[in-house]
């Protein structure tokens, strides 16, 4: 045993001013304030995972202190009398130097500590008034603490390069196998001189017991934002630069003086366990963290204001960075130790060795074809993690939008009917006997579209093609108006779509009976959006119609919408990925009656079904995707003159299920713990839309329309406040 005596750190500060402690270090000072304790984390992040047990080295201790009330607080004399921890409620002995009381309640106390989750394990290696100890004593405390399982140990003791070089203490607190290790944290001491004249790290090497020091955390104090006069500091030897703290040199703590009493420190004796407490924290909340990992996170994270690490011009040949050289890593920072390192990843497997999806390239772009995005309900609760698979809870429901609400697709189309007046319609262009172009003109009056159309007896062949993001070539709600209108229609499922081209067959059975096949396939454009580069629609269709009277007929047909990289025109990517696409069975029926030359009434319904399996993210699949929509319309037209009178609704969602396998954790062992969650994703409510459109068209070029729409229900949102909206564009040409 190293008969070296080690001298408590402790400087009191009562109501009679300062008392000079054991250290050397004293004042004459009635007037100095505790430090404000460094920048606190929101509590949700202190929410532990479990109690984590530290350990506190010292000389004495008052366990009935109303401070310790709660906490599992197990002691031991090493030295004597197992029960005998130096204080009892009966009240204090007068010239027992107040010092582990204090100490304990900074890691832990109701009020004072830092991690009020821990299990505190109490070792009094000294029963001299004093406090003061041998380096022996010490070692055999770290010890008996690693042995009884503590993931921190605190001993605010000068000296420490003499107890910490014992290869014993060593084998037992270094990171191995399934044991974590243990954070040691001590005091730098308090006789404001350079620890590199003191320490020698070549006595670590040689004895083998350098591994200790990466466990180790010393503590220096800080006061009003600079070093503590009298703190010690690491000097000129990186080893202790590399592993020096700063926390506050004066804090208000417990007192063993009485159960209630309480007093004011000073001191690093009083620092370290504040990083002890914090050290705790971190693992509280993260146990599944090493003693290397823990105590680097702190010194990594560690503030660096000081305009001294802006100096290359401390030591003996003025060349050490200043900041290094008096205040080591800088300002211990809990709040930046619990911070996310580098960028959060949402677990992709059942465990973090098999990768994840940052947050960064996490999105899902919801069309208006779905009411709503999936409930924050069902999102709930759901982690990330950082590089050191450290798991923080994150708002993955904000991650959803919609592309376009009510108004602002309103605003749209009517943009389009502005643009489109001068003559985005369509024109007929006879080429040869039975063949036909038809050309569609976009808003600038540049071709959006061609179709090639051939008759050959009771077989009708054509081929189309569009650009430009015009999609009424290939949009079965708007091929029968040749106006522009506001209401909604199946142009908002295929909003991403830049270009085609499709092929349509048409047969007539007899006079009364025909048949429509009609393929498609359209690409989105090319852009900076995630995942809108490789979304592709293609539509199958078989379609028969029935004249059941010279002006009525009846349409039924069967349809096969395949998407990729998408979801009913819903984009994603990331860990919302909606999954690789989608297929939806559609049912079509629908009717025309012709009331005379110039008037039609036509309507239209479409119902379809489909699900599929999503992407490797939080969704896994989508089942029981069920959508509607219809409209009503009557169409008045002549050679000048258009009418339209419209009841519609979109393409809804009406029903549908979203299956969830959300990571809400994980286990020591890197398992990612997750909850298996549905959703609904139907509405109550239902758009409906009331048009009333009319158009003439002049022979010198002059075109005058009016719209007028009304609009219940918009955005499917039930009983929300109907809107109404009327346009009006007049275009003559000069």
């Amino acid at each position: 045993m190293n008969p070296t005596r080690v001298i408590l750190l402790a400087i009191l500060v009562g109501s009679l001013g300062w008392l000079q402690g054991c250290g050397g270090a004293s004042g004459g000072t009635t007037n100095v304030r505790p430090d404000t304790r460094p920048s606190t984390t929101p509590r949700a992040v202190y929410d532990a995972q479990t109690t984590v047990e530290i350990a506190v080295v010292d000389g004495e201790f008052l366990v009935a202190h109303r401070e310790f009330d709660g906490l599992k607080v197990t002691a031991f004399n090493l030295l004597g009398d197992e029960s005998d921890m130096g204080r009892s409620e009966q009240g204090s002995i007068a010239n027992l130097i107040d010092h582990g009381t204090p100490v304990a309640a900074l890691v832990a106390g109701r009020t004072y500590g830092y991690n009020p989750s821990t299990e505190l394990l109490l070792y009094r290696v000294s029963e001299r008034e004093d406090g003061a100890t041998t380096a022996g004593n010490i070692s055999e405390g770290l010890r008996r603490a690693a042995t009884d399982g503590a993931r921190v140990i605190n001993a605010s003791y000068t000296g420490a390069h003499r107890f910490l070089n014992d290869r014993e203490l060593e084998a037992l607190i270094r990171v191995r196998d399934e044991w974590k290790g243990a954070v040691i944290t001590v005091a730098a001491g308090n006789n404001g001189s350079s620890l590199s004249e003191e320490w020698q790290i070549q006595d670590f090497e040689a004895n083998g017991t350098e591994a200790v020091l990466q466990q180790t955390l010393i503590v220096g104090g800080v006061h009003n934002g600079e070093r503590a006069k009298n703190s010690n500091y690491p000097g000129e030897q990186s080893s202790i630069q590399d592993r020096f703290l700063l926390a506050p040199f004066v804090a208000e703590s417990a007192s063993g003086a009485g159960v209630d009493a309480t007093g004011t420190f000073a001191g690093t004796s009083f620092g370290a366990p504040i990083v002890a407490g914090m050290a705790g924290a971190i693992l509280s909340r993260w146990p599944h963290l090493d003693a290397v990992q823990v105590s680097g996170l702190m010194l990594d994270t560690a503030a660096r204001e000081s305009s001294l690490y802006g100096r290359n011009d401390c030591g003996a040949d003025q060349t050490s960075n200043c900041g290094l050289y008096y205040l080591g890593q800088g300002v211990v920072d809990l709040e930046a130790a619990m911070t996310p390192m580098g960028e959060l990843e949402v677990a992709s497997g059942n465990h973090l060795d098999h990768g994840g999806i940052t947050l960064s390239e996490t999105h899902v772009d919801w069309s208006p074809v779905f009411a709503g995005t999936v409930p924050a309900s069902a999102l709930q609760g759901a982690v990330a993690f950082d590089e050191l698979g450290r798991d923080y809870e994150v708002d993955v429901a904000a991650l959803q939008t919609r592309r376009g609400r009510y108004s602002h697709r309103l605003r749209e189309r009517q943009e389009w009917m502005l643009q489109a007046a001068p003559g985005a319609r369509s024109t007929v262009s006879p080429v040869a006997p039975g063949v036909s172009l038809v050309t569609l003109a976009g808003p600038d009056a540049s071709i959006s579209g061609n179709r090639v159309q051939m008759e050959f007896g009771r077989l009708g062949i054509s081929a189309f093609g569009f650009q430009h993001g015009d999609t009424r070539a290939i949009d079965p709600w708007s091929q029968p108006w040749d106006m522009a209108l506001l209401a909604d229609r199946e142009t908002d499922l295929m909003a991403s779509l830049e270009e085609g081209l499709g092929v349509d067959l048409s047969l007539r059975l007899g006079n009364s009976v025909s048949v429509r096949a009609q393929h498609w396939q359209a690409a989105a454009s090319k852009g900076p959006e995630a995942n809108t580069d490789q979304y592709r629609q293609t539509r199958n269709e078989a379609t028969m119609r029935v004249t059941v009277l010279p002006q009525l007929s009846f349409d039924f047909g069967w349809a096969l919408r395949d998407e990729d990289n998408g979801v009913l025109g819903s984009l994603s990517a990331g860990a919302l990925d909606l999954g690789n696409g989608l297929t939806m069975r559609q049912f079509l029926a629908g009717a025309t009656l012709r009331m005379g030359d110039y008037t039609r009434l036509i309507t239209r319904y479409e119902r379809g079904n489909g699900g599929n399996s999503g992407g490797e993210g939080l969704i896994r699949s989508l089942s029981g995707l069920e959508t509607t929509g219809y409209q009503i319309g009557l169409l008045v037209g002549g050679d000048r003159h258009q009418g339209v009178l419209m009841y519609s609704s979109p393409l809804l969602v009406t029903s549908g299920t979203v299956h969830l396998d959300v990571p809400v954790g994980r286990d020591l062992e890197g398992n990612v713990l997750r909850e298996e969650r549905q959703a609904p994703l139907g509405t109550d409510g239902r758009q409906t839309d009331i048009e009333l459109g009319y158009a003439y068209q002049a022979s010198n070029g002059t075109r005058l329309q009016l719209n007028l729409l009304h609009t219940l229900e918009p955005d499917h949102v039930r009983d929300a406040e109907a809107e109404t909206s009327l346009a009006i564009v007049y275009f003559r040409p000069f």
